[in-house]
């Protein structure tokens, strides 16, 4: 009877090729991906005064939606119109109200 002796790979010859190759797919990788997703810049914040002004915009265009549905009968769906114009009209107040306090621009635009 003859022993067979398992096959031992030498490991600590390949290691240091198959890091180096890792290390390079992952740096192809990283760099697949930067070029995939191009970073986007975040647009800086509206001024409180733009703020106003949108919200001011919103609130003309739901008045005219309510005052529409109230011509066509629509009372139950104006009624969803007039919980948003509440809370919208609540927005601008505080948004007047931090403007007026800063004393830099008058309270009403």
């Amino acid at each position: 009877m003859t022993h067979s002796r398992p096959v031992v790979t030498r490991t600590s010859q390949l290691m240091p090729r198959d890091l180096l190759m890792g290390l390079v797919m992952v740096a192809a990788g990283i760099a697949w991906l930067s070029w995939l997703f191009e970073p986007t810049v975040e647009a800086e914040p509206p001024t409180r005064r733009e703020e106003l002004r949108e919200l001011k915009l919103r609130r003309r265009a739901l008045l005219d939606s309510l005052s529409s549905l109230r011509a066509y009968g629509f009372d139950a769906a104006a009624s969803d119109d007039e919980q948003a114009l509440k809370a919208l009209d609540r927005k601008i107040l505080t948004l007047q109200l931090k403007r007026g306090s800063k004393g830099g621009e008058p309270v009403h635009s």
